[in-house]
């Protein structure tokens, strides 16, 4: 299992040892594991490298194990980091050898990834390594890397990167998709819904491209696109859809909440399609509940129909959070 952070078979047996005994010496954890001293030596010294165990005291011959949670954690992370730099790395030095070997132009705009894995890492990479941007489509077809696997979304938007998001509405159907757009919405992201998606695309601060192709030997694939008029051209496509796309807002799940956020998610579903007894219990709602707020809203504007009401709800700002006029496409 330790394998995986870089710990050979004597010293994950030392580090399972002292997370069982907690305290241990050179000594007693040579006898009770039948290892050579030096060989524990060893291992208590790289153990304590990577900031799993420590000296009991200073100077003392007894070591202790520290909290395995958050020392393991680091590990991992620092191990992510430095796949995704050798990737960075090597993807350079593909360039290179392109352009030493006169390679193609098509070779240099465009870059086929096979492989769940190899996908999976491109994907992650792309994400990790923007600094402004990140566009995307989501669609309902199946996908390499689920919503609540993409741990790099999170990241990213952690550090300040902004996110547009277009998704199809079939694909709010999915489990869990609901919920890990609300997450989205309240790290800042924007999110959009359209009935259909052209297919999936990921766009990273403009400069680069990622949609699937056809499977190549039954392995799933993509084509990364760099700077080309091709770039253009699918960077095109995301601003056209989103443009055209009714914005997601959701309200608050607790019943504490202001009334005018579950109005804002009423309404919000409204325009992407949903209908009434979906919308409801999305919301977690009764439907007569759903009505009344649909029916007090277009009293307060005036309406007489829903068209209306979505008309109104743009032009008042009902569908931010911030109350600021926001245009929206209606069918």
């Amino acid at each position: 299992m330790f394998q995986a952070i870089g710990l050979d078979s004597s010293q994950e047996r030392i580090y399972r040892h002292l997370l069982t005994h907690r305290v241990s010496d050179v000594p007693t954890l040579a006898a009770r594991l039948a290892l050579p001293a030096d060989v524990v030596t060893r291992a208590l010294d790289r153990l304590e490298r990577m900031g799993l165990v420590a000296r009991a005291d200073a100077g003392a011959p007894e070591w202790e194990v520290l909290p395995p949670r958050d020392a393991i954690r680091t590990l991992t992370a620092r191990h992510r980091l430095d796949l995704t730099r050798a990737e960075a790395e090597a993807d350079r030095l593909g360039a290179e050898f392109r352009s030493a070997s006169g390679a193609p132009q098509l070779h240099r705009t465009m870059e086929l990834v096979v492989g769940a894995e190899a996908l999976a890492a491109r994907f992650r990479q792309l994400q990790l390594e923007a600094e402004r941007e990140v566009c995307a489509f989501v669609s309902a077809e199946p996908t390499v890397v689920s919503g609540a696997e993409n741990t790099a979304e999170h990241e990213a938007a952690a550090r300040g990167v902004r996110y547009r998001v277009v998704v199809e509405r079939s694909a709010l159907a999915r489990p869990g998709v609901f919920g890990q757009l609300r997450a989205a919405l309240r790290r800042g992201e924007e999110v959009r819904v359209v009935d259909r998606l052209p297919g999936r695309l990921l766009i990273a601060d403009g400069a680069v491209a990622m949609t699937p192709v056809e499977p190549v030997e039954q392995r799933p694939a993509a084509f990364l696109v760099h700077g080309s008029a091709l770039l253009g051209l699918l960077a095109g496509l995301f601003e056209t859809v989103w443009r055209q796309a009714p914005p997601l807002v959701l309200g608050a799940d607790d019943a504490s909440a202001e009334a005018d956020g579950v109005d804002r998610a009423v309404l919000s579903l409204m325009l992407t399609g949903h209908s009434d007894s979906s919308a409801a219990k999305q919301l977690g709602i009764g439907l007569r509940t759903l009505q009344r707020r649909v029916s007090r809203m277009m009293k307060v504007v005036g309406a007489t129909n829903r068209l209306q009401l979505g008309w109104h709800a743009a032009e008042r700002g009902w569908l931010t959070e911030s109350g600021t006029r926001t245009t929206v496409a209606l069918d």
